[in-house]
């Protein structure tokens, strides 16, 4: 499966890793960013449906400790 991150998913991801920067340590970035990786590495081998269903082709998963939601679309 292709995975593509929108140009809102990246800015989004790029502004809360800097809101993130004045109240989290180093590690629990790096663990939040691991989390994103472990999520897109599921993605793309097929495991859209073992996360939460949110609608038909809509899933969710938590990252970062559960504090962030990972909001995604499968595309027909």
């Amino acid at each position: 499966m292709q995975i593509e991150f929108s140009k809102i998913a990246q800015l989004t991801l790029r502004n809360q890793i800097e809101f993130l920067e004045m109240t989290w340590t180093n590690k629990q970035i790096v663990s939040l960013l691991q989390d994103v990786n472990k999520v897109t590495l599921d993605l793309k081998n097929g495991k859209f449906n073992q996360f939460q269903r949110y609608s038909k082709d809509i899933r969710s998963a938590l990252i970062g400790k559960k504090t962030r939601k990972n909001v995604f679309q499968k595309r027909k």
